[in-house]
């Protein structure tokens, strides 16, 4: 039997057939545990939160990478008719429309990066991992050019969201979707560095150089982009509505400069703690426990909690 399952997978890897086929074989043989079903590696961000707010161990939980918004979807419509059982969904809510179903959680902003870099998820991360109180000058200075600077590097990105959110909206209708390079192939085409106090760009790009950057070879309509980036020219907060993978390679890169300065002894005052961070590890993973934790999420699984557990 297990052997049928792993066949199937092979033939339709990454498709929501695969992770149902998984969970059928989990769920025969524990029927009462929960299964959780995620876009990509999400589960880093909600793995402690699903335990905290549930209260329940690691191991009753069986968790499923589905590859993409589009197949949690697909496994949900497939498991909508198992009604006794303890099931989970999480997506993001990228530049798509809210999605109101029942057993669903939703990012209220872009995506779970975007909880990684709150003011409120830097000031715990920088308390920690740099071992300073919260009323110190050197958090306040720090904290302070790290919201100035990220501004500055979200105004640097208005015209790429304005683009991609253009580009989800033309194409929502067509069956597959134009796929982006990844975050930092993108991004190094416009940033050259970042430090704690600014943003150095390469150059000012165009709506069609962004085009090319993004490799769309639809066609478009330019005047709509730009008056979509004026738009989210007055969005007061950036950090959580636009590409969270976006803003966590602000934040690696605030942070190694902000590192490196630290070395040179000539950012912090009074200051001589040895910083041995390596801010290149998987960032979902190893700063999960600084990134916010919103209160929908809460209600979400203290809801769940209710229903599943007591």
């Amino acid at each position: 039997m297990e052997e049928d399952y792993v066949q199937k997978m092979i033939e339709s890897k990454g498709k929501s057939s695969v992770i149902y086929a998984k969970y059928i074989y989990d769920h025969d043989k524990y029927p009462d545990k929960f299964f959780c079903f995620f876009e990509g590696e999400d589960y880093k961000y909600y793995r402690s939160r699903i335990i905290q707010y549930l209260d329940i161990d690691e191991e009753e939980i069986f968790h499923y990478d589905c590859n993409g918004k589009k197949e949690v979807l697909k496994v949900y419509d497939d498991l909508l008719d198992d009604k006794n059982v303890k099931k989970i969904f999480f997506i993001d809510k990228d530049f798509d429309e809210d999605i109101n179903k029942e057993k669903i959680f939703q990012t209220e902003c872009y995506s779970v990066e975007n909880y990684y870099v709150t003011n409120s998820a830097f000031k715990y991360f920088l308390s920690t991992e740099f071992e300073i109180n919260t009323n110190n000058e050197n958090l306040n200075k720090c904290l302070n050019d790290y919201i100035k600077t990220r501004e500055n590097f979200n105004m640097t990105t208005v015209l790429l969201n304005a683009y991609i959110y253009y580009i989800r909206k033309r194409d929502k209708n067509n069956i597959e979707r134009v796929k982006l390079p990844d975050a930092k192939t993108i991004l190094n085409q416009l940033i050259d560095s970042i430090e704690v106090d600014k943003v150095n760009i390469k150059s000012e790009k165009d709506v069609n150089e962004i085009k090319a950057i993004l490799k769309d070879s639809r066609d478009i309509n330019e005047e709509e982009i730009l008056l979509l980036a004026k738009e989210f020219e007055q969005i007061k907060s950036k950090e959580l509505t636009f590409r969270g993978k976006f803003e966590t390679y602000f934040l690696k890169r605030f942070v190694a400069n902000l590192i490196l300065r630290i070395k040179r002894k000539d950012y912090f005052k009074n200051y001589d703690k040895n910083i041995k961070l390596d801010i290149n590890n998987n960032i979902i993973t190893h700063l999960s426990t600084y990134a916010e934790t919103p209160r929908n999420l809460k209600s979400f699984l203290l809801d769940l909690k209710k229903e599943y557990c007591e």
